[in-house]
């Protein structure tokens, strides 16, 4: 197993920090697309961003293929990583929601820890259609990149370059290969959620948001935000802080 610290980057160390924010990256996303959002948070709040195995600094660790087995490897780094224990929100982003919710759940279930609050963001709850049935890992690459490029989370100019695409596509696919072994079971959590979807997603229409409110024992608000599937990218000013809140 990697050293706990390994999986996760922490772009502005604050140690005087009385919070904290555990981001969870989408799909083929790695640590570095998140690093801004640290410039937004408030002093007392440290970000820490979540580093799945096979990309950046990790490069060389193989990817991990199913969803127990990463929500496993990443509850045990949370569990085990240095620092002082703070109240803590888990902000995840489309595949990054799904893998924070089940990390909340093992932490619950398996360490007796309690989040404080989990924002899942632009992905579908439990039960509800997920919005990924194209999204398979059988997808050819010029597919893969008309739908990271459709999403507008990737520039498609990056996309087009062939050393880029020998790097990311491989990732992409994998992940998508793991959300469709993934089954989602609805429970509920004891920490306060927060749903954020954009009102532009295709891949996650309102409706289909909501009902992450069963998902929860605590309180529940949802949050619609103008934009698509990534609504935040050019209004992280707004974002970011609105994420801390609790409902």
């Amino acid at each position: 197993m990697a050293d706990p610290d390994a999986w996760f980057v922490v772009p502005r160390p604050r140690p005087d920090a009385r919070r904290r924010m555990l981001l969870f990256p989408h799909a083929g996303g790695g640590a570095n697309y998140y690093r801004a959002w640290a410039a937004h948070l408030p002093p007392h709040v440290e970000l820490r961003i979540v580093q799945y195995p096979g990309r950046e600094h990790r490069m060389a660790e193989p990817l991990v293929p199913d969803m127990a087995t990463l929500a496993g490897a990443v509850a045990d780094a949370v569990a085990g990583a240095s620092g002082p224990a703070l109240p803590t929100t888990f902000v995840g982003h489309s595949m990054g929601a799904s893998v924070a919710y089940e990390v909340a759940r093992l932490l619950e279930d398996d360490f007796g820890e309690r989040l404080e609050h989990l924002v899942v963001s632009g992905r579908s709850a439990p039960g509800t259609p997920a919005g990924q049935a194209s999204r398979t890992g059988s997808l050819t690459d010029d597919e893969l990149r008309a739908d990271l490029a459709g999403e507008g989370g990737t520039d498609p100019r990056l996309l087009d370059a062939p050393d880029v695409r020998a790097v990311i596509l491989p990732i992409v696919r994998n992940d998508y290969r793991l959300l469709q072994g993934y089954t989602a079971r609805p429970v509920p959590l004891r920490c306060d959620l927060t749903a954020v979807v954009g009102d532009c997603d295709p891949s996650v229409p309102v409706h289909a948001a909501r009902p992450w409110e069963q998902c929860t024992k605590g309180r529940f608000r949802l949050h619609v935000q103008p934009g698509g599937h990534f609504y935040f990218r050019t209004r992280l000013p707004d974002v970011v802080p609105l994420l801390t809140e609790r409902p």
